[in-house]
């Protein structure tokens, strides 16, 4: 069993690896239109 506080903790760091993820993708498609 997890607890709450763990839970959340595993969300966010989920939600930041997609969030980074994400800037990446965006500045890598951004880099090819430029290129």
């Amino acid at each position: 069993m997890t607890t709450n506080h763990e839970t959340a903790a595993v969300k966010a760091t989920v939600n930041k690896k997609e969030a980074i993820r994400h800037m990446v993708g965006s500045l890598t498609s951004a880099l090819t239109l430029l290129v």
